[in-house]
């Protein structure tokens, strides 16, 4: 299940650019010791339903947990200096509703999503 995420106050449509933030996917099992992907073909197949996975970390062989990824329609930077100039601040809600502040969003993104794709800022996609 994917998550679109938009500035607070935007209607929920990727099709401005300018207020979507990006969306989050599941991307499988990441041994966060050793930021490695699973995926026998690397964190940009993460996606692709043929791709093979470890069983066990290929680094450490250690069983590991799961991430998410993030696809950026907007620069990282921005998104983050934005969200730290206002970490208390709701700027943030999901394509459900959910809101967060600054500080929140900038969280789940280090907590949850170890791979971000930014092939993407600045193109309409959904």
């Amino acid at each position: 299940m994917s998550t679109n995420f938009y500035w607070l106050g935007a209607r929920a449509s990727a099709e401005d650019i300018s207020m979507h933030i990006g969306i989050l996917f599941a991307a499988g099992a990441y041994c966060w010791d050793c930021n490695q992907t699973f995926c026998m073909d690397g964190e940009d197949k993460v996606h692709v339903n043929n791709s093979e996975w470890h069983d066990a970390c290929p680094k450490c062989g250690g069983e590991g947990g799961f991430t998410s990824s993030f696809c950026c329609a907007q620069s990282p930077e921005v998104v983050s200096t934005k969200c730290r100039l206002r970490p208390s601040e709701l700027l943030v809600a999901d394509e459900y509703g959910k809101k967060s502040t600054g500080k929140e969003f900038l969280d789940m993104l280090t907590e949850s999503c170890a791979i971000q794709f930014t092939d993407s800022i600045g193109k309409l996609f959904c």
